[in-house]
Parts: structure tokens; sequence; C-alpha cells
């Protein structure tokens, strides 16, 4: 395959690899949505110049969102800017689609509904993602994740508001009951969710931001404290064939009863690499009957395990083999 073959295939598929590495793609994505929610409310407007005025308010806002969400996210623990703007990104696109959905349906059920009507749903719906992703993912406690999930988005849908005119609580009783009782929904969602895997865990979330601090920013202390707290201490064989030359080398043939897991780079999981290590990449490990049941939970339980390969028990020896 050709260099520009490739080239073509990254490009084609670029969209489908947004990861925590990426923020600047999602940080133009949020900014591009913002502008587009703004656009579309283009006929609220007196004039052009009120237009640009509201594009460049937006433009600020969504930007120093990113560090005010930030900073009031301070202490969770997974607060980094990477995944605050991802949360604007989707959050913002959430809302835009949602606004062009509620124009669509003015159209094919020819209903004449008022677009600020769907500005309002938008904000509802972008604030119950932020709440959700902020209380599950970043670890926020509940009534924090609320406030913060409506800090931004409100402070932008009163830039959405033409300057001309007044915006009054009254009128829209009915759209925010609705967005009120969809949130309401979120929050009973997320507590359920989170005491789903009670008693066995206390908490779900808590595994979810253990998992993604390993998986994103490659630590594993929070996931190996949940495996260790749920794992016991057993007996296990390591069985093990040494080969050695006349001229002294040594090759050896490991088949230790452990189970190269969970995943990376939690506990065992690189077991292999580190036995090949240990008998300085002079060795042939194998993988044993064995499950997930069997695997070491901590580095730590893995240096142990390293350790006590240095106290090994002759079975027999011999000086002779037959030919391969």
């Amino acid at each position: 395959m050709s260099e520009d073959s490739v080239t073509d295939i990254h490009r084609r598929w670029y969209f489908t690899l947004l990861n925590p590495s990426s923020y600047k793609t999602s940080a133009a994505i949020s900014i591009i949505a913002s502008l587009g929610i703004i656009g579309i409310n283009y006929t609220s407007y007196s004039h052009f110049t009120e237009l640009i005025i509201h594009f460049v308010i937006a433009t600020g806002i969504t930007a120093g969102g990113f560090f005010l969400d930030l900073f009031l996210l301070k202490g969770t623990p997974t607060n980094k800017i990477s995944k605050v703007i991802h949360v604007a990104a989707f959050s913002s696109s959430l809302w835009l689609v949602t606004i062009l959905l509620g124009l669509l349906a003015n159209n094919i059920f020819s209903k004449n509904s008022d677009i600020v009507n769907y500005d309002l749903a938008g904000m509802f719906v972008a604030s119950g993602l932020r709440y959700g992703i902020f209380v599950s993912v970043f670890g926020s406690r509940i009534i924090r994740s609320v406030l913060i999930s409506f800090i931004m988005p409100t402070i932008f849908f009163t830039n959405l508001l033409p300057y001309t005119s007044t915006f009054t609580l009254h009128d829209r009783v009915t759209e925010l009951v609705m967005g009120s009782l969809i949130f309401t929904v979120g929050v009973v969602w997320s507590i359920l969710t989170d005491r789903a895997g009670c008693p066995n865990f206390k908490s779900t979330f808590r595994i979810l931001q253990a998992f993604l601090s390993a998986w994103t920013e490659n630590r594993q202390e929070k996931m190996e404290d949940i495996f260790e707290s749920r794992s016991k201490v057993d007996e296990i064989r390591t069985r093990m064939m040494k080969f050695e030359r006349q001229d002294g080398k040594q090759v050896f043939v490991v088949l230790p009863d452990i189970h190269p897991g969970p995943f990376n780079p939690i506990g065992g999981s690189n077991l292999p690499h580190k036995l090949f290590n240990f008998f300085q990449k002079n060795a042939i490990v194998l993988h044993s009957i064995s499950d997930h049941s069997l695997n070491l939970p901590t580095i730590s339980e893995v240096n142990k395990y390293l350790e006590s390969l240095k106290n090994l028990i002759i079975k027999n020896s011999g000086n002779e083999c037959s030919l391969p």
C-alpha cells in the first residue's frame, strides 16, 4: 500500500479516532457548534452587526468555559483540561442537534413553535449530558455536578437572546417544567447506576473513574486498589525447565500458574515480559491452564512473585536429552 493511500485512510477515518489526545479537535468542534447555534438563531436578531457581536461573544464564552469548568471541577479524580474540552464538544454538538431536530419537526408537522423553545430544550439536554459526565467520569458530587452542569449553558443561553427583546420565565413554564423533569430523570439514573454494583461494589462510578485513569493516563493505583480489595491469598506453582549448554549459556522454559492479566497496565498484565527480563531474556514463557481468577492484582504482588522465584526447588535433573 502506498504512502498516499495510508494518508488517505488516516484522513478519512480521523474523526473515529477522537480520544483524550485530540483535545484540539474537540475545542474546534465546541466553537463551531456554538457558532452554529448562534447562526440558526439569526432571524431573531435585528441586524447583521448584532449577529456578529453574538458570534464573537459565543466564541469567548465557549473558550472561557473550558477553563471555568476546569476550575469548578478542581479536586475531582479525573479533572483534566482535555476531558473538559471533550465534554464541551459533545454538549455543544448535542445542543445544536436538538435545535435542528426541533426545526425539522416544525417543517414535518407544520408547527410554528418559537425557536427559543428549542434553544431552551437544547440547554437542558446539554446540561443533562454535562451532569452525567461530571458525576460519573469526573467523580463530582451530585449537588456539585448539578450546579456546574447548568452554569456554562445558562451563560451561553443568555447570549442567544436578542438584545432588543426580553425573556421572562413565566412565558416558558411548560418548557422549563419538561426540561426539569428530563434532567431529574438523569439525576435518578445516575444514582441508580452508581449503586448498581451494591453490595459487592460501593460505587460503580468509582470503578469507571479508576479504569479511565488507568486507560487514558497510565495510572494504575486506583484500579489496583479495587482489584486488591477483592483478591485473596493463595498458593500457586511455577514449573520450569532449565537447559544449559557446555559453554554455560542457559535457557529457561517457564510455565507459571498465574494468568497474565487483567489488562494493561494493571497488576500482572505484563507478566510474560517481566519473566522474560527476570531470566535475563533467556526464557520462553508459556500460558498455563489459568483464567482471570489467577491474576495478580497489583505491581507489588508481581514483584513479590518474581522475588519468590529466587527460592526454586529442583525436582529433577539430568545431563542427557533426546535429539529434537
